[in-house]
């Protein structure tokens, strides 16, 4: 499949709300080859090969709606108890809302008291575009998660300067020189396939790289969580742990396949994730075009204790995918067989899938994906998984590699 990057063109209705935005490059392919690879999507140890940093969303591509949270609360506002879903006509949402005097991008209910709770839910603009695609309504649709509360709206306002999601100067590029053809592969992994009926569309989540210990040359480990499309076509949410060649760093980047490609498009930009910082924990959200969209692959990372939102997003112009077919969770490690000398031992503890989405309509994943296989046994690597989290609802993998293995 050929694919292209670009923006299309916003609904008028949202036209009020959102404004486009720049979009991540996306460049060509390589080749891979594995017997490990047949049935699953492996990283190649150079695909980051000239990679750059990613660049954070200005404040200028968030919004923030600003409620009254008494409304959050009502009956009325709930499709159950996690999950609030308020809609307004263009018109209604004119009348009740107006910009915040000294913060443009901030959109408030006009009839709150300033000592009453207020909730605000705030997202890039992409983000609020995806989940709004009824032309007729603008929908506050959203589990009760993704709502900040606080007591007042001085209290809000003193928050915002540290909430603004902000620009930062992009790095140098990473720079290796890896014959990937003569390293190895271990690899664990397990599967969870989509229950029939639901096509899932959207898959929000957290992924928290909690320790890195390494020396020496010759080995790159990615733990991933891996969303196959009913195409063929594959996303991947990787947390990366390097050897010395770079100063062993650890980064977060996501990764696609255009099917029948053997490689992922590259190189996508990286988040370097500050390895005296950990554990750090980061939101991830992707979504799988619909409707008018079809075709369009949004990814969004979310650094909650800097504020910071990441924005990447690739167009499928050739055999689109339209939901997902099933989620891999993965534990991967390439290694030069002639290194010697190294250490390594990573860990990232959890991957979690918190909730999924379709037609509108939230899922938690437990009622959207049931276990399917794996793992495998493999030297050095290791996966497991378990459902946890409010009624045991939430998806958890947990992987580490380990050279003493």
């Amino acid at each position: 499949m050929n694919g292209k990057i670009g923006m299309r063109a916003l609904s008028a209705l949202l036209a009020v709300l959102l404004v486009s935005v720049g979009v991540v490059p996306v460049m060509a392919t390589g080749e891979l080859q594995d017997s490990k690879s047949e049935t699953h999507r492996s990283i190649p140890p150079d695909y980051l090969e000239a990679a750059k940093p990613a660049t954070p969303l200005e404040e200028s591509e968030m919004i923030s709606i600003v409620v009254p949270y008494k409304l959050i609360l009502t009956k009325d506002a709930r499709q159950d108890a996690n999950i609030v879903n308020i809609s307004f006509s263009v018109s209604e949402f004119d009348e009740l809302f107006t910009c915040m005097a000294d913060h443009p991008g901030y959109r408030i209910f006009k009839e709150i008291n300033e000592n009453e709770e207020v909730a605000v839910l705030r997202m890039p603009k992409t983000m609020f575009g995806y989940l709004n695609q009824d032309p007729a309504t603008i929908s506050i649709n959203f589990p009760m998660e993704y709502f900040t509360v606080y007591p007042n709206i001085e209290e809000m306002e003193k928050s915002i300067g540290g909430g603004i999601a902000r620009s930062i100067q992009a790095g140098d590029p990473l720079s290796y020189e890896i014959s990937r053809g003569d390293w190895d592969l271990y690899a664990e992994w397990i599967q969870f396939n989509h229950k029939i009926p639901r096509q899932i569309t959207y898959l929000t989540g957290k992924i928290t790289l909690y320790y890195y210990s390494n020396s020496g040359y010759g080995y790159c480990a990615y733990h991933e969580r891996e969303i196959y499309l009913n195409e063929g076509d594959t996303i991947e949410l990787v947390a990366a742990y390097h050897d010395q060649t770079d100063g062993g760093k650890a980064l977060l980047f996501p990764a696609i396949w255009d099917d029948p490609a053997p490689d992922p498009i590259y190189p996508l930009p990286f988040i370097e994730v500050s390895r005296s910082s950990l554990p750090h924990e980061y939101e991830y959200y992707c979504g799988i075009g619909v409707g008018n969209n079809v075709g369009i692959y949004e990814l969004w990372f979310h650094d909650a204790s800097t504020g910071d939102w990441w924005y990447y997003r690739y167009d499928d112009n050739t055999s689109p995918s339209t939901y997902v077919d099933h989620l891999d969770g993965s534990s991967e490690l390439w290694l030069d067989p002639a290194a010697s000398g190294y250490f390594f031992m990573g860990q990232t503890i959890p991957v979690k899938d918190e909730w999924s989405w379709e037609g509108g309509i939230w899922y938690t994943p437990r009622a959207a994906f049931e276990y399917g296989n794996g793992p495998t046994p493999d030297d050095y690597v290791h996966i497991d998984y378990y459902w946890g989290g409010d009624q045991s609802q939430e998806l958890f993998t947990r992987s580490y590699c380990d050279s003493r293995w």
